[in-house]
Formats: structure tokens, C-alpha cells, sequence
């Protein structure tokens, strides 16, 4: 459901359905009760040195914020427009 959402909100190249993978985060166990998604956004400028996120080197560009808002707003809109529980 999601990501024809955030096609429409970020462009059709800028939204992509990731394969499932084992990054060890615990977020599948709370989708397990509500439903949920996780979205990765894109938040680098790879002109400025970054770590790995929760790194303290991490550096994010702040300009993707108002672009992650709006794309999980969209998503949380649509959601409950469809009245699935």
C-alpha cells in the first residue's frame, strides 16, 4: 500500500520496495500487533563525510525532513482513508 504513496509524493524513481533483510531492528514485533512500515529516507549529502547512522560521525541533510513528513503523513492519510484496522 505504501509505496505507490511515496511515488506519488517523491517521484516514481525515488520510492523503491527494499527486500526484507536482517538489520536487527525489533520494528517487525510492533507490526506483529498495529500495523506499520518502515521507511528508509534518504538523508546524505555525499559530498559532506558521514558515518553509519547512530554513529557520531553521522551527518544527515536536513533538507529530506520536510520530504519524510510529508511522505509518512501521505501514507497515514491513505491509511485511514481506507479504514483498515
Amino acid at each position: 500500500m505504501s509505496v505507490p504513496i511515496l511515488k506519488g509524493v517523491v517521484g516514481e524513481k525515488s520510492a523503491v520496495q527494499r527486500k526484507p533483510d536482517m538489520t536487527g531492528e525489533d520494528f517487525s514485533a510492533f507490526t506483529d500487533v498495529i500495523p506499520g512500515f518502515f521507511p528508509n529516507i534518504g538523508s546524505n549529502d555525499f559530498s559532506i563525510p558521514s558515518g553509519l547512522h547512530h554513529a557520531p560521525n553521522f551527518r544527515a541533510e536536513n533538507s529530506c525532513i520536510p520530504i519524510g513528513i510529508k511522505a509518512i503523513s501521505q501514507v497515514f492519510l491513505e491509511y485511514l482513508r481506507s479504514g483498515r484496522k
